[in-house]
């Protein structure tokens, strides 16, 4: 199991011949995994693996939540 607590800020300032602007944005993000695995071992060279790996991310910067 892995897990990690994320502070994001982030500061944009541009300016452009029409004008500019200033954006700020800051959040709190959290990234979790946990995963099981079980391997079966039939010879030194040759095994079988089965098992689960799960993901949760809350809050986290995705590209298509940072269009306006």
């Amino acid at each position: 199991m892995k897990a990690g607590v994320y502070y994001n800020n982030m500061h944009v300032e541009a300016t452009t011949a029409l004008g500019g602007f200033i954006r700020r944005f800051n959040s709190t993000s959290f990234v979790g995994e946990v995963g099981a695995m079980a391997i079966f071992e039939f010879t030194p060279y040759s095994s079988f693996r089965i098992g689960y790996q799960g993901l949760w991310m809350e809050g986290a910067a995705l590209v298509y939540d940072q269009y306006d």
